[in-house]
């Protein structure tokens, strides 16, 4: 006796199967809720290029608090905060703050401008990893992924996905880390 359902019963079978193999997104949209902070870590080495291509690292911003923003050009929700970011970026005087966006694909200097301006983000720091070493270095699980460095060079807080950086509660964390340490 042949069986009518049997052919498309297992076909729902391997479509399960195979969707168990799948990975998950790398790009996240979650909402960020307010910013946590937690035990100082510290910030993993990374070499990183300018837009002009020199070497640079996080190192060189000890004394700053800084937010540091992993992001791809391909990634929907990175582009979606970006403006977000320039907007907080714009609220806090350079030379104690600042927000630092690190782009991990291949793109060049081009793509990574062009970017950057069509999210209105043309006036945030921006450094390359072509490589995406530091998906591995500091242990990104997905895009964007942003860290909070305090001015002794420690990761203070983390969040991984979408978030709208310039949110109240967000820039009174931010404020109450430089009236602590100026």
């Amino acid at each position: 006796m042949v069986h009518l359902f049997a052919a498309p019963a297992r076909m729902i079978v391997a479509l399960l199967a195979l969707c168990w193999l799948i990975p998950p997104p790398i790009a996240t949209a979650t909402e960020a809720g307010p910013l946590e902070l937690e035990e100082p870590g510290p910030l993993p080495q990374a070499t990183l290029l300018t837009m002009d291509g020199e070497e640079t690292g996080l190192d060189a911003h000890q004394g700053e608090i800084v937010v540091v923003n992993f992001w791809a050009t391909w990634c929907a929700p990175c582009k979606q905060e970006m403006p977000s970011l320039a907007r907080l970026q714009a609220e806090f005087d350079k030379d104690a703050f600042r927000v630092i966006a690190i782009a991990v694909d291949r793109a060049g200097p081009e793509k990574i401008e062009r970017f950057m301006a069509e999210a209105q983000a043309s006036a945030l720091t921006v450094y390359r990893d072509p490589t995406m070493a530091t998906m591995k270095d500091f242990g990104l699980r997905g895009l964007p992924t942003t860290l909070l460095v305090d001015r002794e060079g420690r990761i203070i807080a983390r969040h991984a996905g979408f978030a709208e950086w310039d949110a109240p509660d967000i820039m009174d964390t931010i404020r109450k880390l430089l009236d602590e340490t100026s």
